[in-house]
């Protein structure tokens, strides 16, 4: 098992004007760099809730809810009988009050701190989601998590694989992360500090590209998946992979 390594997003320390911009980096590499991971997991989650007759997807550790504000905008357009929630460890409470008066019905957001290590799920009429989230939980927390979780409907996302291609990917991503300010020029809160830590300061996109090669020691092979959720007591023909480019789903149903 690789070292758990720390990741700057994790730091308590970080200054919150960086702490945003770092979710601002790592939001352009999600759209861009990664060829719009959050449209590819809004599409694949909504399919399975619907498929599953959920009325719910729950975002658990939610982040800046790039995943649940791209998942909220389809239902919107295509007017599905869908809801979203969205929780995380330090709540962007501003931004999440952003979405939900985007997206009124559709979106209800937890501006409250949520510690889905604790007390992740609560319906079985939903389907949960983690979003480039589960590789924060430490090894020795995971299985708490994943004890709570085997009897839901589940899709875990992660935007990156532990393999070579996808650390070298992450490694030298800290040069279109330079990108980030100009990206988001159209977004006025938020516009200087980007400026800042990304030109003047450019520090937030090497600790991005130091986060990406550590998330990507982080993440567990198919092999590693495949033998927790086992022995979890998860029916291995309910145990779905898929790869895409850098990124993978672990997904299961919700035993009948």
């Amino acid at each position: 098992m690789a070292p758990f390594l720390f990741e700057f997003m994790d730091q308590p320390w970080i200054p919150r004007s960086l702490h945003a911009t770092l979710r601002d980096v790592l939001g352009f590499h999600l759209r861009v760099t990664l060829l719009n991971y959050y449209r590819w997991a809004a599409e694949s989650a909504l399919q399975k809730a619907e498929h599953v007759g959920a009325t719910r997807v729950s975002e658990m550790g939610a982040g800046a809810a790039g995943f649940s504000e791209t998942l909220a905008a389809m239902i919107q357009a295509r007017r599905a009988k869908m809801g979203v929630e969205i929780s995380d460890l330090r709540p962007n409470v501003d931004q999440y009050r952003s979405l939900e008066a985007a997206y009124p019905g559709i979106l209800h957001a937890r501006t409250e701190p949520v510690d889905f290590t604790v007390k992740p799920l609560s319906s079985t009429r939903e389907v949960v989601v983690m979003s480039a989230a589960f590789h924060h939980i430490p090894h020795e927390a995971r299985e708490r998590v994943l004890q709570a979780m085997v009897p839901q409907n589940v899709m875990i996302f992660e935007s990156v694989t532990r393999n070579l291609k996808s650390m070298a990917g992450c490694a030298i991503g800290f040069l279109p992360a330079m990108v980030t300010p100009l990206y988001f020029i159209g977004t006025a809160s938020g516009r200087w500090r980007r400026f800042f830590w990304c030109w003047l300061v450019p520090v937030a996109p090497l600790m991005v590209a130091w986060d990406g090669v550590v998330s990507c020691l982080r993440c567990w092979t198919e092999d590693e998946w495949r033998a927790e959720l086992q022995r979890l007591g998860v029916n291995p023909p309910a145990i779905s992979i898929e790869r895409r480019g850098f990124s993978h789903v672990i997904s299961w149903a919700a035993p009948n």
